[in-house]
């Protein structure tokens, strides 16, 4: 699944899968699940980070871990019953067990110190908890942060918030700031890239343009921490599958299961507002619903409109694909091109966070859903979808033959592909033509790829494109174009204030320098790599000359003075 850079540059990375270029950014509502005259629309309004401020700055919460100076962040997905998410690590400092007492406070209730315990946790990778307060009646008046579980595109708004640390100061108003998607890794983390780097910030949410959760902060990375990364919402599934129904969503489901709600007191009730119930509610019914399949036999109608369209505008499109696969299919009357929406969104997570046979299984249905609901534009982009799974899943010997007649079909259909993902299908199109040998028309595509992506001015992706075709020219001898490619890859993640990308892309340019027996060049370029992150220097200054030097290359790893 890695991009085709050199080992030392594959070390740097860390396995860093950039979004949109080894993965398919995931489809955007208002391309793939416009909404139905006949249905409605169930999509809320986009918020401005002061009225995210003025809605939920009361439901992140300040946790310290009850007898300790150990603190950090939570937020409120439930205010009835008062659960909380944060991350492991905020409330299980140094192996604590699960009776561990939590304190927790708001901004909303100064003065106010709540309890609460732990009552469930994914340890890491995932890192996860979930919190219950011992009297949630005491939040009940907070607006809670509601849940989505897909992943954000490379374009969407997120913002990030917390109780970030400042010096020796506790920490004890929440701050907030804008941020931006730079990678999705192979373990299903979205990395983002933030303006501050403050302790503090863990379990803390990661907020689309809605306001709901997409992810919970696990760790600050890169350099001078630019990065933090957060786990999907979709990894907490097993977490809110702890939370019962709420009283609101009892009353629902008992009319539901009595057939006395009808269509349109159904929709008005699913639309995304502050009155009507939340992400994590329907969650919670859809779930129930599942498990109880046979006694929702007679609301197929119900099922189909306006629950499945709503789901999907909500950002909940597990529950869809659920719903398709319980015995006897209660989405069996779905419209198909809703169902393919769905499947592929489930798929390009399920791709990118190694969950790969389900990727490349919910790829093939989503293949198979646009097939039948004739959506030409579907179609090619769940053939997208499955050569991006394919490559991933198979050897690098087996990719051409499971990846190779797909992708074909895109390049040849590339019109009807989105704009948004042609760069996507060009850059792995080239990954096959360099399986398959045949680097002059790689690096054409690689070039197609990095220009397309410059275009729609998605820097970090034209950065990568770049130095993979880059790779290339050094390989084939070309040695003027592989080094001006990594020069441009520099340039490119400069554009983007990308720090951690520009640092590698460096280390690339001195490792090709140092191949072509430019041992001053190579010493002037690690000196650059020092200037984007000086505390290099103070921990081991022989660490980036160790990682550009290989058997039989003309600078020597062990003198002192390389990067002097």
């Amino acid at each position: 699944m890695t991009i085709a850079h050199n080992a030392g540059r594959r070390q740097f990375l860390s396995r860093r899968i950039v979004l949109g270029l080894t993965i398919l950014a995931p489809l955007h509502a208002e391309v793939w699940s416009a909404p139905s005259a006949a249905c409605g629309n169930f999509e809320p309004g986009a918020m401005s980070l002061s009225q995210l401020q003025s809605e939920f700055e009361g439901a992140i919460l300040r946790l310290q871990v009850a007898g300790t100076t150990s603190s950090g962040t939570g937020y409120l997905i439930d205010n009835t019953q008062g659960y909380i998410l944060t991350a492991l690590h905020v409330v299980n400092p140094n192996g604590r067990n699960s009776k561990t007492i939590v304190d927790v406070t708001s901004p909303n209730l100064p003065g106010q110190k709540l309890q609460a315990t732990v009552v469930d946790s994914e340890a890491a990778p995932t890192d996860l908890a979930l919190l219950k307060l011992a009297s949630p009646g005491l939040i009940a008046t907070i607006r809670p942060i509601d849940v989505a579980l897909r992943t954000p595109g490379p374009d969407d708004i997120l913002f990030s918030m917390g109780y970030p640390k400042i010096g020796d100061e506790p920490n004890l108003q929440p701050k907030d700031q804008p941020v931006s998607v730079l990678a999705m890794l192979p373990n299903g983390y979205i990395e983002v890239k933030q303006t501050e780097a403050l302790g503090g910030a863990s379990g803390g949410p990661l907020l689309n343009g809605w306001g709901s959760a997409i992810g919970t902060c696990g760790e600050q990375v890169g350099v001078g921490g630019f990065a933090a990364r957060y786990v999907p919402m979709a990894s907490a599934q097993r977490l809110l599958d702890e939370i019962p129904m709420s009283a609101v969503i009892q009353r629902l489901d008992a009319k539901m299961r009595a057939g006395s709600i009808d269509q349109t007191s159904l929709q008005l009730l699913l639309k995304m507002n502050s009155k009507n119930p939340t992400n994590l509610e329907l969650y919670t019914w859809v779930r129930h619903i599942i498990a109880n399949a046979g006694a929702y036999s007679h609301a197929g109608t119900l099922i189909k409109c306006p629950i499945i369209p709503a789901l999907i505008h909500r950002k909940l499109d597990d529950l869809v694909v659920a719903l398709a696969n319980t015995p006897g299919s209660l989405a069996s009357s779905a419209d198909p091109k809703q169902l393919g929406d769905a499947y592929l969104h489930v798929a390009q997570r399920e791709t990118g966070d190694l969950g790969l046979l389900f990727g490349d299984s919910n790829a093939q249905r989503a293949l198979d859903a646009y097939t039948k609901a004739g959506d030409q534009q579907g179609i090619v982009t769940a053939k997208l979808a499955l050569v991006q799974g394919r490559q991933t899943l198979f050897g690098s010997a087996a990719r051409v033959l499971h990846g190779e007649s797909y992708i074909d079909d895109v390049l040849r259909q590339i019109d009807v592909l989105p704009a948004e993902y042609r760069p996507q299908a060009y850059f792995l199109a080239a990954q096959i033509d360099a399986e398959k040998g045949n680097p002059e028309s790689a690096i054409a595509k690689y070039t197609t790829a990095g220009d397309l992506y410059g275009t729609a001015k998605r820097y970090v992706q034209a950065a990568y494109a770049t130095e993979a075709g880059a790779s290339l020219n050094l390989r084939t001898g070309k040695v003027a174009d592989a080094l001006d490619g990594y020069s441009s890859a520099v340039t490119l993640f400069d554009r983007a204030d990308d720090k951690w990308g520009k640092a590698g892309a460096l280390v690339a340019l001195a490792k090709a320098q140092t191949a072509v027996g430019q041992e001053s060049a190579a010493k002037e370029t690690l000196k650059e790599v020092y200037s984007v992150d000086p505390t290099l220097k103070t921990s081991n200054k022989l660490i980036w000359a160790e990682r550009i030097c290989e058997p039989g290359l003309v600078l020597k790893c062990n003198s002192p003075d390389y990067v002097d």
